[in-house]
């Protein structure tokens, strides 16, 4: 492990010569054993093996961040990358899982949806700032490897990056720590079930770029400074928090508030709105993480005027939690395609929570066999018979 000091610290020594900005590279002490048993009983479950070695062995807490100048600058085959950071703080943990428990619970509940699905059974370790994490996988067979859980649809959502944390490291150091987003990890991928690749045609040419001819030397290595902190580090809340103070980027703002519903309640649901229409970009998962907090009716006036040709699930939990109602969800299934998709997956969510006031079973049951009449598609078929069955073991009559 200590290897990885002498890397971090070629890195920043090289995108510094390269004429990009970097920050104080900051390796804390290693945890105490008693430390990460605080975490764990906070969360309720164990911290995988290969995290527990690296805070135990190596340190409690990392930050490395660097960006580049001019990306366009670099060879064509290069040109997604700009920045790299590397961060993790044994003190954020709990609210690093926090967050990634509730892009699951208002996103990604449907474990039988394949997307879905690999956002289950994971422990994040590395927030890459924009929705997406690096986990590590807790069951099956796969367990101890880590992923990429990406939040808006992209191809590199549950790629296999590395073994374990530590192998993790030991690839993402050597590539200089260029990312962790998923399109700058694309560019060492290749294969997405063999992992981040250190020497490929990429690899070798980020290296040769960065790194040049005349790399740091030994001498410089022990120059440099590290900022061994033991003090608590800023929570990704109080990141958020002056981010917003000083970003006037509405793609960036957005994405602070799906990831910080509180935030968002505090800017008010105007706000948000506003931002919405100005940044018409933005993936719907994050108009529906900021928006959710509200449970305002005036969200579902909003889904109508804005729900996209192709439905996700976050849409149907949006819904289910802003005043939904049985009238709502009989209109949107009469309009058809895309919005009586949301209409199933909120009935859906409402079916679980009972969050709506239903109408006697028989009702039900009416509408949703005359909407099944007119599509019979499989997805359209599991939510019916989902709610339906949740009904008739609530003894709704």
């Amino acid at each position: 492990m200590n290897e990885w000091i002498d890397s971090m610290k070629r890195t920043l020594l090289a995108v510094q010569r390269f004429g990009g900005e970097t920050e104080p590279l900051v390796i804390a002490p290693p945890a105490s054993e008693q430390e990460v048993a605080s975490v764990e009983a906070a969360l309720g479950m164990a911290v995988p093996a290969s995290l527990r070695r690296v805070l135990t062995e190596f340190s409690a807490c990392v930050n490395l961040r660097w960006e580049l100048p001019d990306p366009t600058g670099l060879p064509e085959e290069l040109r997604q990358i700009g920045i790299g950071y590397l961060a993790w703080d044994i003190g954020t943990i709990t609210n690093l899982y926090a967050a990634y428990r509730k892009w699951i619970e208002i996103c990604f509940s449907n474990v039988h949806d394949a997307y879905d699905r690999v956002w289950h059974d994971k422990f994040p370790v590395l927030d890459v700032r924009n929705g997406d994490f690096i986990a590590i996988v807790t069951e099956g067979t796969d367990a101890g490897a880590v992923t990429f859980l990406c939040h808006d649809g992209d191809d590199f959502h549950g790629a296999r990056l590395a073994d374990d944390f530590e192998d993790f490291l030991n690839r993402y150091i050597a590539l200089g720590c260029a990312g962790p987003d998923g399109w700058t990890l694309d560019v060492f991928a290749g294969d997405l079930n063999l992992g981040l690749q250190t020497d490929c045609s990429n690899a070798k040419l980020w290296r040769a770029c960065l790194y040049g001819s005349d790399p740091p030397s030994q001498a410089d290595l022990d120059a440099f400074q590290i900022h061994r902190v033991a003090t608590r580090q800023k929570t990704e809340h109080e990141r958020a928090v002056e981010t917003l103070e000083t970003s006037t980027d509405p793609s960036t703002i957005l994405g602070i508030y799906s990831a910080h519903p509180d935030l968002a309640v505090d800017a008010g649901i105007e706000e948000i709105y506003r931002l919405l229409a100005v940044d018409t970009s933005r993936p719907g998962q994050y108009a529906c993480m900021a928006l959710a907090a509200f449970g305002d009716a005036s969200v579902l006036d909003w889904i109508e005027d804005n729900v996209p040709p192709l439905v996700t699930s976050d849409w149907g939990a949006l819904a289910a939690v802003s005043d939904f109602s049985w009238e709502r969800a009989t209109a949107w299934l009469r309009s058809g395609r895309p919005i009586s998709l949301v209409a199933l997956d909120a009935l859906k969510e409402s079916a679980k929570t009972g969050t709506i006031e239903w109408p006697p079973y028989e009702e039900v049951e009416l509408g949703l066999s005359d909407y099944l009449a007119n599509d019979g598609a499989p997805r359209v078929k599991q939510a019916i018979n989902f709610v339906l069955s949740s009904l008739r073991g609530t003894g709704t009559r």
